[in-house]
């Protein structure tokens, strides 16, 4: 390897020859790099066969993958939001028909969830607050 000078020198042929070794220096690593991008290619081929992605494609596909993950993220996040005010808006709804009905809501959801894993769905209309009698 070259050893770095301290400081450029002063003489023109001095400076050039150092030049020349910078430039040389360079050639030689590159070669190097190019020798190992070969190699790299060939084991690459070897693992994976004849048509496996280059290694800037499986880089690109990691990084859209990354992108669109973190897309997945956001709209989860708000669908999860939006879920909730579904889901607040059903309750409301629930509460609100109950009192409507002149029902006390606790008590009536209280009956309706205790019931409604064993009650037949073409049947759901006898869960309904108008049909419910408090007991």
């Amino acid at each position: 390897m070259l050893e770095t000078p301290q400081t450029l020198p002063s003489d023109p042929d001095e400076l050039r020859t150092v030049a020349e070794q910078l430039r040389d220096l360079a050639r030689s690593q590159a070669l190097k790099i190019e020798k190992l991008e070969h190699q790299l290619a060939g084991h690459r081929k070897a693992r994976f066969g004849t048509k496996s992605e280059s290694l800037d494609q499986l880089a690109f596909d990691l990084q859209e993958d990354r992108e669109i993950a973190a897309a997945a993220a956001v709209q989860q996040e708000e669908t999860d939001q939006g879920d909730d005010d579904k889901a607040a808006a059903i309750a409301y709804t629930l509460i609100e028909t109950a009192h409507m009905n002149r029902v006390d809501p606790e008590a009536w959801l209280t009956w309706v969830l205790t019931r409604i894993a064993d009650h037949k769905i073409n049947r759901i209309d006898e869960l309904a607050p108008w049909n419910w009698q408090s007991r």
